[in-house]
């Protein structure tokens, strides 16, 4: 709401419109613009885009003013076409890429 009310618009709805003159399939500028509500429009783009900023902050990686809009529910993992288990394997596996990356960067 702090978004809408400061720029006239929110960070999904910008990312959309970039995508959009980039000339980005629509579905993937739909998904970007609709990723915080995935059931109600956006489809599979937005509801796998949405699970993965979930891992994201659960990996503590994401925007502390947004830790409540990400939840995964068996809504979201069905329209994303995924199941529990998948999603906690990519989350080990990022977790253990991120771990490599921040080694590779630091020298070790």
């Amino acid at each position: 709401k702090w978004e809408r009310a400061w720029a006239a618009t929110t960070s999904n709805e910008a990312g959309g419109m970039i995508l959009e003159e980039w000339k980005m399939p629509e579905s993937v500028c739909i998904g970007v613009r609709e990723h915080y509500r995935p059931t109600e429009a956006g489809g599979a783009p937005a509801a796998m885009l949405h699970v993965a900023c979930t891992i994201a902050t659960q990996l503590g990686k994401g925007i502390h003013a947004e830790l409540r809009q990400w939840s995964v529910t068996p809504e979201i993992l069905t329209l994303a076409r995924l199941n529990e288990a998948t999603v906690e394997t990519v989350k080990a596996d990022t977790h253990e890429a991120l771990g490599q990356l921040k080694s590779r960067l630091r020298g070790k």
